[in-house]
């Protein structure tokens, strides 16, 4: 009976182990979020500090969801959660309006890194990363003309949709998804020489999670 008594304890404490072992960077995870959401709150009543405050806090969720790659519906619940006030348009939409020949189209603007945009970024986009060279893009544009801003997933590009609807009164708007779903619906991509590609760079290896493998431009862990 002691033998088959402690057979049983093992067995159960080799089910819990194999549970908090699959757990723990869930846990981590969730509060990492709970926390950005607190520190961003007080923060964010600073409206000057609302990109930058952004950014920063951006790099941290990368880092506490590397254990744990994130998810379509992860992404969204965030920039629902902390950018509840921008609009957005999807990919479906975006593609549709592209092709209506009788509407004007948006002004597409890039916000990834340079490196990002020459390995390939959606027709007509213009590479604008930060604030100022997004504001020299939209020098003489007219002020109903509608922008849609991109990135990688959509994150970035809301913090930048965000900053310019504070702005007003330019229509502005995110869009959902943003390249990596546009790449996975195999839409049209261009290169650095407005040469026809269907690479795309990845980011890095937990958010490249949400790219199709096979366009990976590279493997960002190399």
């Amino acid at each position: 009976m002691k033998r088959s008594a402690h057979t049983s304890d093992t067995r159960h404490r080799n089910r819990h182990s194999s549970r908090s072992y699959w757990l723990e960077p869930i846990a981590r995870l969730q509060r990492s979020l709970y926390w950005f959401r607190r520190i961003r709150s007080v923060l964010m009543r600073s409206f000057k500090l609302s990109a930058l405050v952004g950014m920063i806090l951006l790099g941290w969720f990368l880092a506490a969801a590397s254990s744990a790659a994130p998810t379509w519906p992860d992404i969204r619940q965030q920039i629902a959660t902390n950018y509840p006030q921008i609009a957005s348009i999807t990919t479906a939409e975006l593609a549709g309006w592209l092709d209506d020949q009788s509407r004007t189209g948006p002004v597409l603007l890039d916000v990834r890194s340079r490196e990002e945009y020459e390995v390939s970024h959606l027709p007509g986009a213009v590479w604008a990363e930060t604030n100022a060279q997004q504001r020299a893009a939209l020098a003489g544009q007219p002020a109903d003309r509608k922008v849609v801003f991109y990135c990688s997933v959509g994150w970035r590009s809301a913090i930048a949709t965000e900053y310019w609807r504070n702005r007003g009164p330019r229509p502005v708007s995110n869009l959902d998804g943003s390249i990596f779903q546009w790449a996975n619906e195999d839409r049209p991509l261009v290169g650095a020489k407005d040469q026809t590609t269907h690479a795309v760079h990845p980011y890095n290896r937990s958010w490249g999670a949400l790219l199709d493998r096979l366009l990976w431009s590279h493997d960002p862990s190399g």
